[in-house]
């Protein structure tokens, strides 16, 4: 039987789908490649970050729903315990180079990621970023010219994330994808193993892409 999209979501999102349509068009849930639909985990989180009414997609639309996104990718990878200097340490949040989100990333630091807080900061070089978990890029090349992302980070359990094109191929772990109006993501599962990381197979089922295999 087929399950109904509205059976995976509450009765709070489905009245948010009436005043935001728009934000529903980004992040309506589609059927991952194995045939599944798209468990809600991530939208439900991302809708409570949304705005409450429907404006036009503009850059700060994008990425108040990318720095939503972020916050849903904290909840789908496990680091290793060593990556934490005491159990209630915060989870690092950081930017290098240009900084596209606004305010929308620092409001993170309201909420808790796995029961830890968050702090967010801006980083000036790699070997900074190794004390990061998760490595917000918008522009690797452009921030780290002819550095290469593997050899600055080595095996550190970072995160890393951007939204230039094709990324994943150049080593980052996620890399966001606009396609038909939607906001997606790539994957690079050996870039997450090199860094220690283990990836919930729920958000392997919902990229549009993946390459490598996930950590064992």
């Amino acid at each position: 039987m087929a399950v109904s999209r509205y059976s995976l979501i509450t009765p709070r999102a489905k009245a948010l789908e009436q005043r935001t349509p728009m934000l529903f068009t980004v992040l309506r849930p589609h059927r991952s490649r194995y045939g599944r639909p798209v468990l809600a985990g991530l939208l439900l989180t991302c809708t409570l970050l949304a705005p409450l009414h429907a404006e036009p997609v503009v850059q700060s639309d994008e990425y108040r729903l990318k720095a939503a996104f972020i916050f849903n990718f904290s909840q789908f990878i496990d680091w290793p315990p060593s990556a934490f200097a005491a159990e209630e340490a915060p989870l690092r949040l950081c930017l290098l180079g240009r900084d596209p989100f606004g305010e929308s990333l620092k409001a993170l630091e309201k909420r808790r990621s796995k029961g830890r807080a968050i702090a967010v900061q801006q980083v000036r070089s790699l070997a900074e970023a190794r004390n990061c978990h998760v490595l917000y890029i918008d522009d690797p090349q452009e921030a780290l010219g002819n550095a290469e992302l593997a050899r600055g980070l080595g095996n550190a359990p970072v995160l890393t994330i951007s939204s230039a094109p094709d990324v994943t191929s150049k080593g980052i772990g996620i890399g966001f994808v606009s396609q038909s109006d939607k906001l997606r993501w790539s994957l690079n599962l050996d870039a997450l193993k090199r860094a220690q990381l283990r990836v919930s197979a729920k958000l392997i089922e919902v990229a549009i892409s993946v390459t490598g295999e996930a950590r064992n």
